[in-house]
């Protein structure tokens, strides 16, 4: 019997259903759509003498054979809305270099990737894209892939249309959520978390006791002090994992908390 009820709750039906009533909701939502583009909710900074660059794969063409572009849709670091620019793929890739020009300012924001049909797909395509960004100055970047699975839009929402029909690919039910990073040693190392709300609703993240909120699409930059030993995070996001950023002069690490 329980083997019966695990079933059906994992199926399309039951997690609509979860999804709906918040029942037990599942952590991603797409598991019950048929088809879908989504994206990780990447960030970008410009600032202090960044400059942040983005390779991305045509996955539509390689795996649907469908002819497709990339849409990259920018939000500043309290979630407001940017711009949306398009870009080619050239070989099966894009590489998009992020700078201040582009942006029309310095600072640091986050940004959605989504692979653009160029012509109505007349057929269902479940797409992730949670390629590789890189953070870097001097034109030497630290490379790393996407976060999790954050947003997603229906396969058949024109792109003009984006900004209106994005929503969140993760659950959005509050919980008491703890995650615990290894610190590297160094003194002389600057460490920096970077948390990024891809819900609708705002997050509690708490840090070694110290707590911060972020809005919708939003970003949380903490730095730690050497003193710290160990670093406790703590939310009611259900998945509360950062960006580190660890910095030596010019030497720049980044990768997953």
């Amino acid at each position: 019997m329980n083997k019966f009820l695990k079933l059906l709750a994992n199926s399309k039906i039951g997690l609509f259903l979860r999804e709906r009533t918040g029942i037990r909701p599942p952590v991603f939502l797409f598991g019950n759509q048929s088809s879908f583009l989504s994206s990780d909710l990447f960030f970008w900074r410009t600032d202090n003498g960044f400059s942040t660059i983005f390779r991305a794969s045509d996955i539509l063409k390689k795996y649907y054979d469908s002819k497709s572009e990339l849409t990259l849709i920018f939000y500043d670091s309290k979630g407001d809305f940017l711009l949306q620019e398009t870009f080619e793929f050239k070989h099966g890739l894009a590489v998009i270099k992020i700078t201040a020009d582009l942006l029309g300012m310095e600072g640091m924001g986050t940004f959605a990737a989504l692979n653009t049909p160029t012509e109505p797909l007349k057929f269902d395509v479940q797409v992730t894209n949670r390629c590789y960004v890189g953070y870097g100055k001097n034109a030497s970047f630290s490379m790393m892939h996407g976060n999790l699975t954050a947003i997603k839009v229906q396969s058949n929402v024109k792109s003009a249309d984006f900004i209106k029909h994005i929503k969140p690919a993760i659950s959005s039910r509050k919980g008491n959520y703890t995650y615990h990073i290894q610190k590297p040693n160094y003194s002389n190392v600057k460490i920096s978390l970077i948390f990024i709300n891809p819900l609708d609703r705002k997050i509690e993240v708490a840090v070694n006791k110290k707590r911060y909120q972020a809005s919708k699409f939003s970003v949380i930059i903490i730095s730690i002090p050497h003193e710290d030993d160990c670093i406790v995070v703590k939310s009611d996001f259900i998945w509360p994992r950062p960006i580190v950023f660890c910095e030596k002069e010019n030497f720049i690490d980044v990768h997953h908390g």
